[in-house]
């Protein structure tokens, strides 16, 4: 007996405009975020500039919006590709903010530290940027999946 497979209906035109525009204002509020956190960071606890390269305003703007951009690229794979794309992305953004601490921890707790000024403040910085991008994306990208989803349902 061959039973009918279900296949999810193509996501629309206007689906992946709405991921765009997620992507894009994840984007740029993870990196106006990150770049007020960074001033806080180097402000509060004089981590040197640009000695630290990994705070320089250039870096985080830069890191914030590619990582933005490649999670929105990855999700408009998932929304193609999967039945329940926000339940693998989230699994994948928590996944990967996971590894992203593996390079924050070694950088800034290693003996000696590559860069001057690196150490716990610095690290924890930099730990709290990469969840900014991480949560603002997660949630940028679900209410524009949702919204497109109850679109389409009408």
């Amino acid at each position: 007996m061959v039973t009918p497979t279900t296949r999810q209906p193509k996501a629309s035109q206007q689906t992946y405009l709405r991921l765009a525009a997620a992507t894009g204002l994840a984007a740029a509020s993870g990196a106006g975020v990150n770049v007020l956190l960074r001033q806080i960071a180097v402000a509060t606890f004089d981590i040197p500039q640009p000695q630290f390269e990994p705070l320089n305003v250039g870096a985080v703007l830069i890191s914030s919006v590619i990582a933005a951009a490649a999670g929105g690229a990855f999700f408009a794979v998932l929304v193609r590709l999967v039945r329940r794309p926000i339940r693998v992305f989230r699994l994948v953004v928590w996944l990967a903010l996971a590894l992203s601490m593996v390079p924050v921890i070694a950088v800034n707790l290693g003996d000696p530290p590559p860069y001057e000024g690196a150490g716990l403040a610095a690290g924890i910085t930099l730990a709290i940027m990469h969840v900014v991008v991480a949560t603002v994306l997660l949630a940028a990208l679900s209410w524009a999946q949702r919204s497109s989803d109850e679109a389409t349902a009408r």
